[in-house]
């Protein structure tokens, strides 16, 4: 025990900001700098690092000491605001922290002649989370304390089971510092296949192992210090009975906060990796991952460190093609979203836009309540077959009451271990699908009410239309207590050779019950109306050699308070296409196309956001030729474009679009196997 090593706190609020920099004498400014955040290539890193990403306000915390202990920081700092939102507690007193207030113990270990090992030992109770971040000198010339110090990450050593508020968990406890310097994963699972049924289960087991980096004066011995582990586990069972009209089941499931397959480690600072896909990497720290995240399910991990294999070398830090998950119902492992693999959905290019919709207008099952169809969510986390810190149980059934209509019931219910949420539901499905019947090419209909109590929020990334690029969205949990109704009904006809008609209607009512939540929230009882209508409609003419195809597709989408009749989303596109294709000789096409024909742009109203609406007008006209190339089949395209935006804002004028282009491209593969790239 070392009672003399005395620790600065400090209180503070999650979420506050650096306030040292400095002053411009010529206009009195004050600019932070800004030291907590990340350098390097990866200037994406909050989609990499996501969920492990702060770095403490040392330098912060460190100038409100001297300033407490009588030293002038004012001309480093903006004094003010440091006192404002950085208190200096005493560190012998009992402290408390509430809500989103965080408590900072800083120990000073810099002046021990030799450190083998460290441990921590504290009196805690209710709901705590204990994370550590350690830091070190790395130049001791620097002009001020941010430069000087290099930090790690925050870690999370411990978190209290449950939503603790009574004090009933009052106690000691102890853990132990140190750095990654292993993982060991081992598990087993078991299938049993007899008439009728199915079991399936797996049972894992993870072991962390860490060390503090023992020194002995100005030497580092890596092996001296006393080697500690964090163990978890995690498992799974599930089991189905299929009988002549219908099918039930259930499974249990535990997924441990403390389980993981993730160890973190460090890269030397001095460019030995400046070559390698590590080179840059944000805070010179690499998390290795035994399970990666993979969304899509295809080759390459959501996150990445670059092509560490070295095959195709490249410091990327997210998918080479992008993430789309469930948005490949043909299986021909392109994305039904991005046909052209260039990284923009079509749903946001022009002529591309007519068979796909955004997520907002899909319909699927949404077992965690974000929002977002489980089939097309991009979340950041590990792709466990379980949410991480969840444990719980499913039971389920359905009854086919025809060869086309069938009924489903069950309930669910997911109890964070040491987060303290849960997720319950009880619902019923009333299913009916038709397809090939004659000019009705598809029909289904679906009805899913449920009873939801839900507090755990579920973060997803969403592709944001005006910068094209993916943004992590937070859960509104906008299902804490509700009675949920949703309805959706799809129909393909085709009612003559050459026209289709495609129509897709989905509403969600969602009635919020009023109440007291646990964790001291609130929910007034309030109704949420959402409901989208999408209609394409496109008829084709064929006059010898002649090929002409007329497109319209309709598309509109609504949220509805119902309490305040207040509309909080509320918009339409209307999308009127012209398309030709004439054969000039056999192995030459000519193309064109117009995204708003004459008169009739495309438009794009929003009516809770009048900013946002636009009319546009894509003119595109090719040249295509195909040859054979020792065997492959080349692709030869010249063409001309036209693209032209216009805002109704007229304070929106940077967001005009005015440009003509003239282009070239080759394209050559084995086209009888697949499609060229």
């Amino acid at each position: 025990r070392r009672p003399d090593l005395r620790p600065v706190v400090v209180r503070r609020r999650a979420g506050a900001g650096s306030h040292v920099g400095t002053t411009s004498r010529a206009t009195g400014e004050f600019r932070p700098t800004i030291y907590n955040t990340f350098s390097g290539y990866f200037i994406r890193t909050p989609l990499y690092y996501r969920g492990r990403d702060e770095i403490p306000l040392y330098a912060d915390y460190l100038y409100r000491a001297q300033h407490e202990a009588g030293v002038d920081v004012s001309r480093i700092t903006n004094l003010p605001l440091l006192l404002a939102e950085f208190e200096l507690e005493t560190p012998g007193d009992i402290l408390r922290a509430d809500g989103d207030e965080q408590l900072i113990f800083m120990f000073e270990l810099s002046q021990e002649p030799w450190v083998e090992s460290v441990e921590v030992e504290a009196l805690l109770g209710d709901d705590y989370r204990v994370e550590v971040a350690t830091l070190s000198e790395i130049n001791p010339r620097a002009r001020n304390l941010a430069a000087q110090y290099k930090s790690t990450f925050y870690r999370t050593e411990l978190r209290a089971p449950g939503n603790v508020q009574d004090g009933s968990n009052l106690g000691w406890v102890r853990f132990e510092v140190g750095e990654n310097t292993a993982i060991f994963t081992y598990s087993a699972d078991a299938n049993l296949s007899l008439p009728g049924v199915e079991v399936r289960g797996e049972y894992a087991r993870s072991a962390l192992y860490s060390r503090f980096p023992t020194r002995v004066g100005e030497s580092f011995i890596r092996d001296r210090g006393r080697q500690f582990s964090e163990k978890g586990a995690a498992y799974f069972l599930n089991a189905v009975h299929w009988f002549e009209r219908g099918r039930v089941g259930a499974e249990v499931f535990s997924m441990d906060p403390d389980f993981t397959t993730e160890m973190r480690a460090f890269l030397p600072a001095d460019n030995t990796y400046a070559d390698t896909p590590f080179g840059g990497l944000a805070n010179d720290t690499i998390y290795w991952d035994l399970v990666q995240d993979n969304d899509d399910g295809d080759r390459y991990p959501d996150r990445r460190v670059g092509d560490i294999l070295g095959l195709r070398p490249d410091r990327l830090d997210r998918d080479r093609d992008g993430v789309f998950p469930g948005q490949d119902a043909d299986n021909d492992g392109i994305p039904d979203t991005n046909r052209n693999r260039n990284g923009t959905p079509d749903y946001h290019e022009p002529f591309l836009l007519y068979d796909v919709e955004p997520n907002d207008y899909v319909y699927g099952l949404d077992r965690n309540n974000n929002d977002v169809p489980d089939v097309r969510e991009d979340d950041l986390d590990v792709d466990y077959p379980y949410a991480a810190d969840q444990e719980g149980y499913h039971l389920f059934g359905q009854v086919d009451l025809s060869r086309y209509w069938s009924i489903g019931a069950g309930h669910y219910c997911a109890e964070q271990i040491a987060g303290g949420g849960s997720n319950t539901s009880s619902y019923g499905l009333l299913t009916y699908r038709r397809d090939g019947l004659q000019q009705l090419r598809r029909l289904f209909f679906e009805n899913n009410f449920r009873r939801v109590r839900d507090d755990i929020p579920d973060e997803y990334t969403l592709l944001d239309s005006t910068r094209l690029q993916n943004l992590v969205q937070q859960d509104l949990l906008h299902y804490q207590d509700s009675y949920v109704d949703e309805t959706y009904l799809e129909g393909y006809v085709q009612p003559w050779s050459g026209l289709n008609l495609v129509q897709k209607l989905r509403l969600r009512m969602n009635w919020q019950q009023g109440a007291d939540l646990r964790g001291g929230r609130g929910q007034r009882s309030r109704r949420l109306d959402h409901w989208s209508y999408v209609s394409r409609t496109d008829y084709t003419w064929k006059w010898g050699e002649l090929r002409l195809q007329p497109q319209f597709k309709f598309l509109t989408l609504r949220l509805v308070d119902r309490r305040e009749n207040r509309a909080l989303r509320s918009e339409y596109a209307l999308v009127p296409i012209m398309k030709l294709e004439y054969q000039l000789l056999p192995r030459t096409r000519l193309l064109a196309g117009m995204e708003g024909v004459g008169p009739w742009p495309y438009r794009f109203k929003d009516r809770a956001n009048a900013r946002n609406s636009f009319e546009r007008h894509t003119q595109f006209l090719p040249l295509v030729n195909r040859s054979r190339y020792f065997g492959y089949d080349l692709y030869t395209t010249v063409g001309f474009n036209r693209h032209r935006r216009v805002f109704d804002d007229p304070f929106r004028q940077a967001g005009k679009v005015a440009n003509r282009s003239f282009f070239i491209r080759s394209l050559i593969g084995f086209t009888e196997h697949g499609r060229p790239f």
